[in-house]
């Protein structure tokens, strides 16, 4: 009767797991991914001189990433994505270290807090990239 008890104990325990995997899935937003999931973009580490432009996708959402690697890279977004740098990420350190900063934009109806890891060493070219790391909805 152990043996039973011990078999019935761990079935009750899979489905428990198995039922909290699944509510766990079907709580987040549309398309199964939450807010504060962690999606990783990259645009950029290009020969010198040349362009690099990424697409990101987020909440039924896009926006290119834009890239110009000089001895500053200069880093851009196309909110509208009609090839046009709408913003410019500007007041980056430049040290060639990993950094992050923040940018709120803007998209039809809803607003969104846009994370960014990047790096660029202002004397040195072709090491630099952009990464957008999460995109978090602002309600």
């Amino acid at each position: 009767m152990q043996t039973r008890d011990a078999i019935l104990l761990a079935a009750v325990f899979l489905g428990s797991v198995t039922a909290g995997l699944v509510a766990t899935q079907s709580l987040g937003q549309p398309g199964g991914q939450s807010g504060t999931e962690e999606t990783v973009f990259t645009v950029g580490g290009l020969v010198d001189g040349e362009n690099d432009i990424a697409t990101a996708s987020f909440d039924n959402r896009s926006v290119d990433l834009l890239f110009e690697d000089d001895a500053e890279a200069r880093m851009y977004l196309d909110l509208d994505q009609d090839g046009g740098a709408d913003i410019e990420l500007d007041g980056l350190n430049r040290s060639g270290a990993v950094q992050q900063t923040t940018e709120t934009v803007t998209l039809g109806d809803r607003s969104y807090r846009l994370t960014f890891e990047y790096r660029d060493n202002s004397t040195t070219t072709g090491e630099a990239y952009m990464n957008l790391r999460t995109a978090i909805p602002l309600d």
